[in-house]
């Protein structure tokens, strides 16, 4: 499975989940977004797996997002959820920060993991390579495309411009070709990062509808929230982002909030700056600083009802849910056809020399 069908799907609603299955993680990232650690929490296993367990063939999402911290710490959980997930004929990516590369082997219980995912993506970028060097980063992707696997690397620089982002994907092109597609971005001021980069909120975000609303993440904590945004899963979490609780919930029940809550419907139809400004005519600092705060207006629901009314909203909802994104355009400027790369021969095109 390519990285491009993923990416694809960002818009429609509950069409992906997010599996934050722990936020543990043995390396130490200057610009960890979730702030990991090795004395991170991590709960049980257990409600990840009822969660899963609720779906069906004909009522599941389309792409399982395990992640972490770093998911490959618990690869027996990794295993089972994949093999639920493939009951149900959907599709695992696994995230992975590859602190294993540093063997020469990838060790066996990872590896049998690995094996299940239908896409892995690795992430690799100036930071991650003061804990895991890019050879062996590099040697371990080639181990994957050598048994047969889909993989993208993940990668983010400090701007577009940043040198970094040049010299990795040229080091990408020399040593796999076309073979291997990126998602590439630019350091968000989430987690340990807002240390580094010195700003807590992030002003570049657009103003239009929010594609962080479209895919439930079942947090850390078991905790299901309707918003990507790493301080939510992290625990910022405003009640109208909160779908409910894996330890209890089902996923009929977390789609029908997701996809029928008017207040989620506007935010990723016209985004929480609209829906604020359909409130009060004012805005707070930033993009998401506003989602979070819009709890706060007590006629929040019936803003968003009044919002969807319009005659403009039906039309506005179905093209920003319904339509298939363009791959390419999710990469920043400079980078776009990265996401595209080995689409054509996924799987098959790669042979090691």
């Amino acid at each position: 499975m390519h990285l491009a069908a993923v990416l694809k799907a960002r818009s429609r609603a509950c069409a992906g989940l997010y599996l934050a299955i722990t936020r543990r993680c043995p390396l130490s990232c200057a610009h960890c977004c979730s702030d990991s650690s090795m004395q991170s929490e991590e709960h049980s296993e257990e409600m990840f797996s009822r969660f899963v367990s609720t779906m069906s063939c004909d009522n599941r999402p389309d792409y399982f997002l395990i992640t972490g911290g770093e998911p490959m710490l618990r690869p027996e959980l990794v295993e089972s959820l994949a093999n639920l997930v493939h009951q149900f004929g959907a599709n695992v990516v696994v995230g992975t920060g590859a602190f294993f590369a540093t063997s020469t082997r990838i060790p066996m219980r990872i590896l049998r993991a690995l094996k299940k995912a239908d896409h892995i993506t690795i992430s690799v970028d100036a930071f991650h390579e003061k804990e895991v060097p890019r050879d062996r980063v590099f040697a371990t992707a080639r181990k994957l495309l050598d048994l047969g696997k889909d993989i993208s690397f993940q990668i983010v620089g400090l701007n577009s411009t940043d040198p970094y982002l040049r010299q990795i994907t040229e080091a990408i092109d020399s040593t796999f070709g076309q073979a291997v597609p990126a998602y590439i971005g630019i350091i968000g001021p989430k987690g340990r990062a807002k240390d580094l980069l010195g700003f807590s909120e992030d002003l570049r975000e657009n103003e239009g509808g929010c594609l962080g609303a479209a895919w439930p993440v079942v947090a850390y904590d078991g905790t299901i929230v309707a918003c990507c945004n790493q301080d939510v899963v992290n625990g910022l979490r405003a009640p109208h982002l909160i779908l409910g609780n894996a330890e209890s919930d089902s996923w009929q029940q977390v789609r029908r909030r997701a996809t029928e809550s008017p207040v989620l419907r506007s935010i990723r139809t016209f985004g929480p700056i609209r829906v604020a400004e359909e409130h009060s005519g004012s805005r707070c600092a930033g993009y998401c600083a506003t989602c979070s705060r819009l709890s706060q207006n007590h006629e929040l629901h019936s803003t968003a009802e009044l919002l969807l009314s319009r005659p403009e909203a039906a039309l506005i909802e179905r093209m920003s849910e319904g339509a298939e994104l363009d791959a390419n355009g999710i990469n920043i400027s400079g980078y776009e056809d990265w996401s595209l790369r080995g689409l054509s021969g996924s799987k098959t095109e790669w042979s090691s020399t």
